[in-house]
């Protein structure tokens, strides 16, 4: 890959990913999250509902899939925190995506119904979707937040449509109240 690529003279934490061999480049729109996890890495922030994380604009991030596609990357992962909460960037950076004819990833907790209709208008959006329990319990002890119910309807509605979905899960197993929780 051309070395020219050049990034914002901005203090960036949010482009932590590339993979040369894949060719695929991760987007971290946000570090804020609705959910509250227990194994998760950003503490102090989890759970926060607000919106961008303040490094980089849309703009930016428009600016970097455009040079990402110039200098050979294929595909973009959009991930956060949960992209979702800033729907509105997830949305324009999937269409510039779609645009430049890059593959694009969408990394979401499914808590936000409006993914399926990304899902409608861009059949080649593929999801991974963060899923770490196959019960209400566990997903409420592990995510901290009761959405299971939300998650499954999301995963429900986006499997009418021929968009690939990925789930994702994080393994653990944690003793509480003398019963395992394997996730």
């Amino acid at each position: 890959m051309n070395s020219s690529f050049k990034l914002p003279d901005k203090n960036i934490i949010l482009i932590n990913y590339i993979n040369n061999a894949k060719n695929t480049l991760r987007l971290l729109i946000t570090k804020k999250c609705n959910s509250k996890c227990a194994y998760c890495y950003e503490e102090g922030i989890v759970g926060s509902t607000n919106n961008q994380s303040g490094v980089l604009n849309l703009d930016d991030f428009k600016n970097i899939i455009k040079e990402a596609k110039k200098i050979g990357f294929k595909r973009i992962t959009i991930s956060g925190g949960e992209p979702t909460l800033c729907f509105d960037w997830v949305e324009e950076l999937i269409k510039i995506c779609h645009e430049e004819n890059l593959s694009v990833y969408l990394t979401t907790n499914a808590t936000n119904r409006k993914i399926v209709d990304l899902a409608k208008k861009y059949p080649k959006l593929e999801f991974r979707i963060s899923l770490d329990c196959h019960s209400k319990e566990q997903y409420k002890y592990f995510r901290g937040i009761d959405n299971f119910d939300k998650v499954i309807d999301t995963l429900q509605k986006l499997s009418k449509f021929n968009n690939e979905i990925h789930i994702n899960r994080v393994i653990v197993s944690w003793k509480t109240n003398g019963k395992i929780l394997a996730a």
